[in-house]
C-alpha cells in the first residue's frame, strides 16, 4: 500500500485528494473552485515557508567577509591593496 501512495509527487496527490473530496461531498462549481483555490494557496504558502527557512543560514554574512582584514578572500584583497 505504501508503494501505491508514494508513486506520485506531492502536488498530484494533493490535487487528487481535493478532487476526491469534491466528488465525495457533491460540491457545486463555486464551492469546488473555492476549495481548490484555498488548498493551492495553503500549499504554496507552506512551500515558500519551507524554502525561506532553509535559506536563512546562507543569507547571513560570514564573519570573514564582514570584518576588514580577516582571513579569507576579503582579507587577501585588502592586504594586496596595502602593498601597492
Amino acid at each position: 500500500m505504501a508503494a501505491y501512495f508514494w508513486n506520485a509527487n506531492a502536488i498530484s496527490q494533493a490535487n487528487q485528494t481535493m478532487q476526491n473530496v469534491i466528488t465525495g461531498h457533491n460540491l457545486d462549481l463555486v464551492d469546488a473552485a473555492h476549495l481548490i483555490a484555498m488548498s493551492e494557496l495553503t500549499m504554496s504558502d507552506a512551500g515558500i515557508a519551507c524554502f525561506d527557512s532553509k535559506t536563512f543560514p546562507w543569507v547571513t554574512p560570514r564573519f570573514s567577509s564582514a570584518v576588514r582584514g580577516a582571513p579569507g578572500e576579503a582579507g587577501r584583497r585588502s592586504a594586496a591593496a596595502r602593498r601597492r
